[in-house]
């Protein structure tokens, strides 16, 4: 059914929120009475006309609103494999915190946890995973994901009727079926305007940058918008690929000659030269707040070395505050067991190899960036963090580390 009592709303949201406006044009405006409230997938703003009629001015401009933000941010085409209820609780924080940082006015009922601010999706949904984890773990849980974390807001229950700011609010298309899931049937006959007949993530990318620099000289552009615009140059970039790159057998670590690849994302990484590493530090915080992720991390540098010619020397430290393992690995690497309670400490794997006088051509650190520093070793570090981390480190390249689910 087309949409009329949408088309008002959206007029006033180009007028005084000319960015989001601009960029809601793409959608095309549906009023369908089988949708609770309201929900978008990249193509297609669906509402209930009931519900939405009985909203004030100033929320159905937050409806609006939001539903652009949900597919500016790509929600729709980045849940994976993650719990449904989770992403959509995920994607309404990271939605709602920029909506009120761009000065709209969300319902104070609406997720919007402060302490997610500046967060991805991705990042929320495992913060909020990794802070259920410490509840069930609770008493002597780590506490090297600090103190005071905001737990997430009570879920939305996707659509519930009596909540209207969860209005835009995403459920999830498959990435290569934007018109799935939207919550009817598709009619044969269903009309296609608003979509590009291109691929709608790639379209939203685009249009976001486009809407960005327009916005950008002609001062209309509204807080939050160059998170929006950062989150969709980045969230492709894959940790595997990164590390890959990093430790592949091809560099020689010529940095007057970067590697393309990774630019667009702000990482610097060697060109290519066909030459094998000769030192190579594998550093692993034990402290306890990398312990879901160092299996995968410890796989995946040794499928690494089995696919590719190995460096001729693997230091490996394990070191939360101090150090508690370090060898060098003459096969595969192997995990050691998390060690709690002992605080982090970045110092003691560099103050050791400066010791023992070897000369590393590279290190990673898997870690959670909570600790002191020390100098700049003088050899490229790069750190793997957890996907809900926003600290960064004073040299060396930082990569979030999102993991399968």
């Amino acid at each position: 059914m087309s949409s009329t009592l949408g088309q008002a709303a959206r007029a006033r949201l180009v007028r005084d929120y000319p960015w989001y406006g601009s960029l809601s044009l793409r959608l095309r405006l549906e009023e369908n009475p089988n949708v609770e409230t309201a929900r978008s997938n990249g193509v297609t703003l669906a509402y209930n006309p009931e519900w939405f009629e009985k909203l004030s001015d100033t929320r159905k401009l937050v409806v609006i609103a939001k539903g652009t933000l949900h597919c500016a941010l790509l929600h729709f085409a980045r849940r994976g494999a993650r719990d449904v209820a989770k992403w959509q609780e995920a994607c309404d924080h990271a939605a709602n915190l920029i909506l009120k940082q761009s000065g709209l006015d969300v319902a104070p009922e609406a997720p919007a946890d402060p302490s997610f601010a500046g967060l991805s999706a991705e990042a929320i949904y495992a913060k909020m995973a990794q802070d259920e984890q410490d509840s069930e773990n609770e008493p002597g849980k780590d506490d090297s994901l600090g103190q005071g974390t905001a737990q997430a807001g009570p879920s939305d229950d996707f659509f519930p009727q009596d909540d209207p700011s969860d209005a835009g609010t995403v459920e999830d298309a498959p990435r290569n079926d934007p018109s799935a899931n939207s919550g009817e049937p598709k009619d044969a006959d269903e009309s296609t305007e608003g979509e590009s007949g291109k691929d709608p993530e790639a379209d939203w990318k685009l249009a976001v940058t486009q809407a960005s620099m327009v916005g950008a000289k002609a001062g209309t552009l509204p807080g939050g918008a160059d998170l929006v615009t950062k989150e969709i140059r980045t969230e492709t970039v894959d940790w595997r690929t990164v590390l890959r790159e990093y430790i592949s057998v091809n560099h020689d670590f010529a940095w007057s000659s970067p590697n393309r690849r990774f630019i667009h994302a702000g990482m610097y990484f060697p060109g290519t030269m066909k030459t094998k590493m000769r030192a190579l530090g594998v550093f692993n915080d034990t402290s306890g707040s990398t312990s879901r992720m160092q299996p995968d991390f410890i796989a995946e540098i040794n499928a690494i070395f089995e696919a590719d010619a190995r460096p001729e020397k693997i230091l490996v430290i394990d070191c939360d505050a101090r150090i508690h393992r370090a060898y060098e690995a003459e096969g595969a690497i192997e995990l050691l067991p998390a060690k709690g309670g002992g605080g982090t400490s970045f110092r003691p794997p560099f103050e050791y190899v400066e010791k023992e006088g070897i000369e590393l051509e590279a290190a990673i650190y898997l870690t959670d960036l909570k600790g002191p520093f020390p100098e700049d070793p003088g050899y490229p570090v790069l750190w793997i963090v957890p996907e809900y981390c926003t600290l960064t480190a004073p040299f060396g390249e930082v990569v979030k580390m999102v993991r399968e689910r």
